[in-house]
């Protein structure tokens, strides 16, 4: 009962994804505006585990998603929609693509050194012309900070999983996967066996965040 409602709530979330890809599409705003911030947190996040300690020191994961997005909007009208965790997967290759640029720019910078001012300078320059960012819904600096920090050690800590378990966490939590896409592409033998090893992912995943964290900053 709980797999059929469980596969219930994903055929209604991604009809309604459908719908509002579509209404983007025909280019109501508040359809696309609705889109975006459905898949925007989930795209901040992807972006994160992607770039890595190097990239995520001078890059921020907001930024480029802001950056994604803004260049989606523009490409919005060649988006074919293919199940609920196709635009994710449409809006990660714009990230892929940011963050291969941006690999490229940290490359180019160590090998002139010089020039570092200047490219920083037009890189600041590039980020203004984007406009105004999405409002974050805890206006804190703080806050944001804390919580940017903690996503960070998350993120550290899934690549650090078993690779069956990082697997299994970054199809389901991360690309937004169904459990019967994961039972074929990882060949667990029902439903149930793979949510019972996406648990103990998610177990060693929180054990591994104890470890780094203060205990006063855990909260389950």
């Amino acid at each position: 009962m709980r797999h059929e409602a469980d596969e219930e709530s994903e055929r209604a979330s991604s009809t309604y994804s459908m719908n509002l890809v579509l209404r983007a599409q025909a280019g109501a705003e508040e359809a696309r505006n609705e889109l975006f911030g459905r898949y925007r947190a989930l795209l901040i996040r992807n972006i994160q585990l992607k770039l890595g300690k190097k990239l995520r020191s001078r890059f921020d994961a907001e930024d480029i998603a802001q950056e994604c997005l803004a260049e989606a909007a523009k490409k919005l009208a060649q988006f074919e929609y293919r199940g609920h965790r196709s635009f994710l997967r449409w809006l990660t290759k714009f990230a892929l693509n940011a963050i291969r640029t941006k690999a490229e720019y940290l490359d180019a910078l160590k090998r002139n050194s010089a020039q570092e001012v200047r490219l920083l300078a037009d890189s600041a320059e590039s980020s203004m012309r984007c406009g105004p960012r999405l409002a974050s819904p805890d206006s804190s600096p703080s806050r944001r900070a804390a919580h940017a920090e903690f996503l960070e050690i998350v993120d550290d800590c899934v690549k650090e999983l078993s690779p069956r378990y990082r697997k299994l966490v970054v199809l389901r939590d991360y690309e937004l996967t169904d459990w019967e896409t994961i039972l074929s592409m990882m060949l667990y033998p029902s439903v149930e066996a793979a949510k019972v090893a996406h648990h103990r992912a998610t177990v060693a995943l929180k054990e591994c965040v104890r470890r780094r964290v203060r205990p006063e900053d855990w909260s389950s």
